[in-house]
């Protein structure tokens, strides 16, 4: 259903049915889902706007630390091209989206600059 087929359809409903209905669909969003967009602030003020993503969330660099060390031992034994019980088929064939990721999250780094040109370096 499009945005606008919504808008006429809850436009007959009761308030009382807009609040079951605003609950149930919050029910049904995953946890990350909610986490990853400001939906509960729009909950509390209706008149703030639309939800919005929240961007550039960044991980503590003992978190990239322990993926880096992780993909490379991974790499070094080559996981990544074989198939085994290491690493799922899924993830044998994103191993660029990996690195890539890992390399933006590093490059980006202001809080412990040293730490994060020496994971580059292990990348």
């Amino acid at each position: 259903m499009k945005v606008s087929e919504l808008r006429k359809q809850i436009i007959t409903h009761s308030p009382e049915q807009l609040q079951v209905l605003v609950v149930e669909l919050y029910k049904a969003l995953s946890s990350s889902a909610r986490k990853n967009t400001s939906l509960d602030a729009l909950i509390k003020n209706p008149a703030s706007g639309k939800a919005k993503k929240q961007k550039n969330i960044r991980r503590p660099i003992h978190e990239i630390d322990d993926d880096t060390h992780r993909f490379v031992e991974n790499a070094r034994m080559q996981y990544f091209l074989v198939p085994n019980r290491h690493i799922s088929k899924k993830e044998r064939s994103t191993w660029r989206f990996i690195v890539m990721k890992l390399y933006k999250e590093l490059i980006t780094e202001k809080a412990d600059q040293e730490k994060a040109a020496e994971l580059l370096e292990t990348l």
